[in-house]
């Protein structure tokens, strides 16, 4: 009798640590975006999306705004060479990168989401 209660709280256990696993994995989206001078970009996100790391790599600044419905601002920062930032995206419909300098820029980003990803990108839109 203590070998069928033992097996089943082996079980059981493996059961609850397999489902903690799956049920804590998110999503992730890694990508490095290069900016020619002077150009820009625009990430349209499709679903509601928790977060998006940006280093920027380079040496010169770059303008990120965060939009929201009807492509009001939400968030508009500078991020100046060699930076890294997290910002918090969930009600953003889209995130839009300027830059304003004649150098070349390269911005690292990462979204971040407990579900799944959604997005398109385009180049000087």
């Amino acid at each position: 009798m203590n070998t069928i209660v033992f097996r089943t709280l082996q079980v059981a256990l493996a059961v609850a640590a397999a489902l903690l696993a799956g049920c804590s994995s998110g999503t992730t989206i890694k990508s490095d975006l290069v900016l020619a001078g002077y150009g820009s970009a625009r990430i349209d996100l499709h679903q509601k999306t928790d977060a998006i790391d940006l280093v920027n790599n380079s040496g010169v600044a770059v303008r990120i705004r965060v939009l929201g419905k009807k492509d009001r601002i939400m968030s508009n920062m500078l991020l100046s060479g060699h930076d890294q930032v997290r910002l918090d995206i969930l009600t953003a419909r889209a995130i839009e990168f300027d830059n304003d300098n004649g150098e070349q820029a390269m911005i690292r980003w990462t979204l971040r989401n407990h579900d799944r990803i959604e997005y398109t990108m385009a180049l000087n839109p």
